[in-house]
């Protein structure tokens, strides 16, 4: 909406340049006052045209929300590994429309390889390639780096549980999500619920955008912070400061039962976000 109403007014509506950055770099480099020329409106115009377009094929393919009675009873985050504070408000879909939705993500390790590298994301490569991945921890943080939830995975971490992490226990999706594999991310998850994401941002941190040469700036933290004066106060490495954390239980966890590592989990997480509260309050009353 605010590109058509950049092309029908021929003027720059609020939080245009926050949303597009891009076109806010085109916009500085225009002298002041002047018009906008007409070949970057046709561009603007064909731009909103193809989203448009695209968001509306994706709707027709997005299941049908599931009946709230069909969400099973909620049971113990010592049986299911999944601790996010709520029952979960909605179930994951099965999307049939997109192959192997249901694969585990390192099944599509092949389907990369015949891929060419520059068709691909660097960090996919320089990371999510690598053998021998072994589950543990899905993590969610604030930008307090204080845990809002988690849950095991039994394989090497993967889109869909950062996706399906987010669309069954938040209401309404999150309007910023940092991720280190956030270009990724972001068409997966726009993918299979274009309607709950339509809202949502993906970045890359600061801490991780070196290792994505072959992204577009359109991911980037760093590039979106100067047009987003909002974003310049966020910690992109609040997630990264909480798992160093988090991996300090990693060799006590391994020699547990699951039971116990779950139960374990729950209670470190516990004392690391009372400890993290703490400190926040004491600096707010100094």
């Amino acid at each position: 909406m605010l590109l058509n109403e950049f092309v029908t007014r021929r003027k720059s509506p609020p939080h245009l340049q926050v949303w597009i950055p891009a076109i806010g770099s085109i916009l500085n480099e225009l002298p002041v006052n002047s018009e906008t020329p007409q070949e970057f409106l046709d561009i603007a115009g064909w731009l909103y045209r193809r989203a448009h377009e695209v968001f509306t094929r994706l709707s027709q393919h997005a299941p049908p929300i599931p009946d709230p009675s069909s969400i099973p009873p909620p049971e113990g985050h010592l049986v299911t590994g999944v601790c996010y504070g709520s029952p979960a408000v909605r179930v994951r879909p099965k999307y049939v429309h997109i192959v192997n939705d249901t694969a585990l993500e390192d099944k599509l390790q092949n389907l990369a390889e015949r891929e060419t590298g520059d068709a691909m994301c660097g960090k996919y490569y320089n990371t999510y390639k690598k053998h021998g991945l072994v589950g543990g921890l899905m993590v969610l943080w604030c930008r307090h780096s204080i845990c809002v939830g988690f849950h095991i995975i039994p394989t090497s971490e993967g889109r869909n549980d950062v996706f399906s992490a987010l669309y069954t226990q938040w209401p309404t999706a999150p309007k910023v999500v940092v991720y280190d594999f956030a270009c990724q991310l972001a068409p997966y998850c726009l993918l299979r619920e274009p309607h709950f994401f339509r809202n949502t941002r993906f970045l890359v941190d600061q801490f991780h955008a070196s290792g994505h040469t072959k992204c577009s700036k359109a991911s980037s933290s760093t590039y979106a912070m100067q047009f987003d004066p909002n974003l310049q106060v966020v910690n992109t490495s609040a997630a990264e400061v909480g798992n160093s954390g988090a991996a300090k239980i990693r060799k006590s966890v391994s020699y547990m039962t699951q039971r116990h590592a779950i139960q374990y989990t729950k209670v470190y997480m516990d004392v690391m976000n009372r400890c993290k509260t703490r400190t926040m309050i004491q600096k707010e009353l100094a």
